[in-house]
């Protein structure tokens, strides 16, 4: 005779075919639950990594000047700078590939530690430096009549190299004095050129005095590193401070020898009114709100844009690169004046490695960035 199954039994049987199933659907939800969270991980590993090889860039570019990338040759191998971006690591490399243009190139790894797994990002952004238009044509334009007397010099020829712009190689020179009206130049002091002295209409509107490309006086001005009071007098010269550069000091315009921590110190000057060199020396871009005074054998290397006019005070002095005077308060006799002691000396390399100091520095447009 059959025994019947007993149901305590069956139902056991149940129970663990049912326990089972539970646990292989546990271990799946779980499998799955454990793949989403990866993949969310993963997910924001890249957008961290990315982030900070996009922050990377933007933050080598803001601080372009602080790591000197106009120092570089075409050809040199590249700058390199690491810095932290959130939790993620970044390497930029800069190198310079033509003269007013630079690629730079981010890597970015998140975490920033050392794991065998980590997320790698790369972006590389290329950016021109959108340089001022000033002082192309002579080494002194001036808006209306100009007196060079005495000993008074002005040099068109190109002869002088800088520090502050790697690899320039001096031109074949400009023209001493360009002037609305060539008869309106009185004395009979030096003047070389080529030509000595040309006649340009421009010369005589305030379009050379405000306006220089992408850029005006108002726009310098507003972004003026060190500014002078009206009627100030300075001597201006180097300072250091645990043999580092003082740039806080308003009488430190750099070394315009090229040597000592000062070389590339070449500040934006802003004087908010009539000033006077008396003796001193330095380098940089000089805007005075009035007349200019040059006395006591001062040497200022870069960019002069007066306002008014330029004078001779006793012992005179050099001013290299290139200087505009607007003569904004022109009268009969009232006129820049290149004096005994004075020499004013076109230097297109000064020109070009000052304007490179104050360039904004912009991404190419249309073509700047490439994901990697």
């Amino acid at each position: 005779m059959i025994q019947p199954v007993s149901r305590r039994g069956a139902a056991l049987l149940v129970t663990l075919v049912f326990a089972t199933l539970l646990g292989w659907l546990s271990l799946a939800l779980h499998h799955v639950s454990l793949g989403a969270h990866r993949r969310s991980a993963a997910r924001r590993d890249v957008v961290v990594a990315t982030a900070g090889a996009t922050a990377g860039l933007w933050g080598v570019l803001r601080d372009a000047r602080v790591h000197a990338f106009d120092t570089l040759h075409v050809g040199d191998p590249p700058v390199v700078v690491r810095r932290a971006a959130g939790s993620a690591l970044v390497e930029v490399r800069a190198v310079r590939i033509s003269p007013v243009t630079w690629q730079l190139a981010a890597t970015a790894w998140f975490p920033d530690t050392v794991l065998a797994r980590r997320t790698v990002r790369q972006a590389t952004m290329v950016v021109r430096q959108d340089l001022p238009d000033i002082g192309g044509l002579a080494a002194l334009t001036v808006r209306d009549a100009v007196g060079v007397v005495g000993s008074g010099e002005v040099i068109g020829t190109d002869t002088t190299t800088s520090p502050l712009l790697a690899g320039c190689l001096p031109g074949t020179g400009v023209a001493g004095i360009a002037m609305p009206d060539t008869l309106r130049r009185t004395g009979t002091g030096r003047i070389v050129g080529v030509p000595p002295l040309i006649e340009d209409a421009t010369a005589g509107t305030m379009a050379p005095y405000d306006g220089y490309g992408s850029e005006s006086w108002g726009t310098l001005a507003a972004r003026a590193q060190l500014r002078l009071a009206g009627g100030a007098v300075i001597t201006p010269g180097p300072v250091t401070a645990f043999a580092a550069c003082d740039t806080t000091v308003v009488s430190n315009w750099g070394e315009p020898s090229g040597t000592g921590p000062c070389a590339r110190h070449a500040p934006l000057i802003l004087a908010r009114g009539s000033v006077e060199l008396r003796g001193g020396r330095g380098q940089g871009m000089l805007l005075v709100d009035g007349d200019l005074t040059v006395s006591g054998g001062a040497r200022f290397d870069g960019i002069v844009i007066v306002r008014d006019d330029v004078r001779t005070g006793p012992g005179g002095g050099v001013l290299r690169g290139a200087v505009l005077a607007a003569d904004t308060a022109a009268a009969p006799g009232d006129h820049p004046e290149v004096g005994d002691g004075l020499r004013v000396e076109r230097a297109g390399c000064l020109v070009v490695g000052v304007l490179s100091r104050q360039a904004r520095w912009r991404p190419v447009h249309g073509r700047a960035w490439l994901p990697m």
